[in-house]
């Protein structure tokens, strides 16, 4: 069975751990993404997957797009559509997958009408809904989910706003199915992953994020502690990020890492004392990994799944950065996640059901 798989190839370790852990969970399978030759490197160990060649002329169209700013998505939609009119299943993988514009309902929208029309066996696994903008996005994505053979969102938040779908469900983070014996567990330094905040927020808050960060890291130094500044997406200007605290702060004590390779990014989180999450899937990877975990929240979708299964998780807002005080954090990890695993394995409960058969 061949099966095609969107998603955000772009050395991102949360996506490039779905895709893994998919790909695991379906060895007997053959599954096929569309990324660029360096995307493919971190997911070149995982057997049944292909990566399809990208036609010159698209390759040539993106590095053109990417000099002038001119879209390129024409071509690659086209890629899209003819992959998945060819595979035997569409599955759409990913955590924020529908992210919406504040006019419209964007290009994506559109897309999947496409696809769906070419493929009806159509998944979505992973998934939270937003950020929307206006009811009639949800409205419309509430008709297209309708013709979809099923859609697994990771909060109770997205659920309820499709509450009248029958072919909804919901199961935590894929991440959770994780098997994290392989991993050497060690607690030889402070992890704190970091993003670039230059794309998300106004000034203000981007300044305050990296004084956070700055004094956090310094005040880490100062108890005697080594401080890893993680970036899990070079291509999002993490290892940017990582870069510019590290010089500020100009301390042997602190080493950067970007994600390169699946397992040792793994490793990385694994061997950590505590974490420092201003990712969605460094909190995950710490409650995960058994760290002591402190969240610096940029977003709703880490809130929404803190409510869901961790509520007593120490957190402070992005934009509350600066008045955070480095000896007043607070870390802490659910102490039994027996029952948020065991339920994290409902993501594939609807395509166990007719992959499986």
């Amino acid at each position: 069975m061949a099966i095609f798989v969107s998603g955000y190839w772009n050395q991102n370790l949360g996506d490039d751990l779905f895709l893994h852990l998919l790909c695991q969970h379906y060895p007997e399978f053959q599954f096929r993404i569309i990324c660029g030759h360096q995307a493919f490197k971190p997911l070149a160990d995982i057997k049944n997957l292909d990566n399809l060649s990208i036609p010159l002329k698209v390759k040539i169209a993106t590095k053109v797009s990417a000099l002038t700013g001119f879209s390129n998505t024409r071509l690659l939609d086209e890629l899209q559509i003819h992959a998945a009119n060819k595979s035997e299943a569409y599955v759409e993988l990913g955590g924020s997958l529908f992210k919406l514009p504040q006019h419209g309902m964007g290009h994506q929208f559109f897309l999947r009408q496409k696809i769906l029309s070419l493929q009806p066996a159509y998944y979505v696994l992973g998934s939270n809904f937003g950020p929307y903008y206006r009811q009639l996005q949800v409205e419309k994505y509430s008709h297209l989910f309708q013709q979809m053979s099923h859609i697994t969102f990771r909060d109770k938040y997205s659920l309820k706003l499709f509450s009248g779908l029958t072919n909804i469900s919901w199961a935590p983070d894929l991440t959770f199915v994780l098997d994290t014996k392989p991993y050497h567990q060690a607690a030889n330094y402070t992890l704190i992953s970091v993003i670039d905040p230059t794309k998300r927020f106004d000034q203000e808050t981007v300044n305050n994020y990296y004084d956070f960060l700055i004094r956090y890291t310094r005040y880490e130094i100062k108890r005697g502690h080594h401080v890893v500044l993680m970036a899990f997406c070079r291509n999002e200007g993490d290892l940017k990020t990582a870069n510019l605290i590290k010089s500020q702060v100009n301390s042997q004590q602190v080493s950067t890492y970007v994600h390169y390779n699946l397992t040792e990014s793994l490793n990385m989180i694994a061997q950590a004392k505590k974490v420092v999450a201003t990712r969605y899937h460094a909190m995950i990877l710490g409650w995960l990994f058994n760290k002591p975990t402190f969240v610096l929240s940029y977003s709703q979708k880490i809130n929404h799944v803190i409510s869901d299964i961790f509520p007593k998780q120490p957190l402070a807002q992005m934009a509350n950065a600066k008045q955070i005080a480095p000896e007043k954090v607070k870390f802490d990890h659910p102490l039994d996640l027996k029952s948020v695993i065991e339920e994290a394995k409902n993501q594939f409960t609807a395509t166990d059901q007719r992959w499986l058969r």
